[in-house]
């Protein structure tokens, strides 16, 4: 089923690897602030249990889309290796 996707085994490993950052990456255009856990879950953005994937979740969660591949890149170069771990 479509119930789990990427999104949410994303934030499983991210929460596994105690993450700084969870970035996702969508198809679509993200509005300008982008919207909060449930409303990306009320629009469909991300799978029925990315909410509980995210709960309690020290990462912060930053939602780009169509168009961001810059800011994208800005971000992952800006934080390099340390992106993936607060551990190290």
């Amino acid at each position: 089923s479509w119930d789990v996707t990427s999104d949410s085994l994303a934030a499983w490993l991210a929460r596994r690897l105690d993450a700084r950052g969870l970035l996702l990456l969508k198809s679509m255009q993200v509005d300008t602030p982008p919207p909060d856990v449930a409303e990306l879950g009320r629009r469909g953005w991300v799978d029925a249990a990315f909410a509980e994937f995210t709960a309690g979740l020290q990462a912060r969660i930053v939602v780009l889309g169509a168009g961001d591949q810059q800011a994208a890149e800005r971000l992952l170069v800006a934080e390099g290796p340390k992106v993936l771990t607060n551990s190290g």
